[in-house]
C-alpha cells in the first residue's frame, strides 16, 4: 500500500469502522440503561417487598396454608434473586463489551494517524524542492 490514493481509501475504511463501531457503543449504552432500569425497579417493587412480606398466622392462614404460602413467597424470592444476579451479570457483560470496543477504537485511530503520516510524507516527497 505505497499509493496516496491507496492510503486514502485505507483511511477511509478505518473511519467507517470506527464510526460503526461508536454506533455500537451507542446502542449497548442505551441497552445498559434500559437493563439497568428494569432491573432496578424489580429490585425495589417486586424483590425488596416480597422479601420483607411476613407470612403471619390469622384464622385463614393456618398451619399448612400457611407453610404452604411461606414455601411459594421463599421460591418467588429464590428465583427473582437469581435473575437479578444474573442481570447484573449482563450488565458487568455490557460494560466489559463497550471498554472491548473502545480499545479497538483507539487501535482503529492509531493506524489512522500512522496513515496520515505516511501519506503526508508521500505527498512532501511527490512535491518539488522550492527553490529549483
Amino acid at each position: 500500500m505505497s499509493s496516496i490514493d491507496e492510503l486514502n481509501d485505507r483511511i477511509q475504511e478505518l473511519k467507517d469502522r470506527r464510526d460503526a463501531l461508536y454506533d455500537k457503543i451507542s446502542e449497548l449504552e442505551d441497552a445498559y440503561d434500559y437493563v439497568s432500569e428494569r432491573k432496578t425497579n424489580i429490585e425495589n417493587n417486586v424483590y425488596k417487598p416480597a422479601c420483607a412480606y411476613d407470612m403471619t398466622r390469622n384464622g385463614e392462614w393456618l398451619g399448612e396454608r400457611e407453610r404452604d404460602g411461606e414455601d411459594y413467597r421463599n421460591e418467588i424470592d429464590t428465583r427473582t434473586s437469581e435473575g437479578l444476579n444474573e442481570t447484573a451479570q449482563l450488565l458487568e457483560d455490557i460494560l466489559q463489551l463497550i471498554e472491548n470496543i473502545k480499545e479497538e477504537i483507539r487501535r482503529i485511530e492509531e493506524e489512522i494517524d500512522e496513515l496520515r503520516a505516511k501519506r503526508d510524507s508521500l505527498i512532501e516527497a511527490s512535491q518539488p524542492a522550492q527553490g529549483e
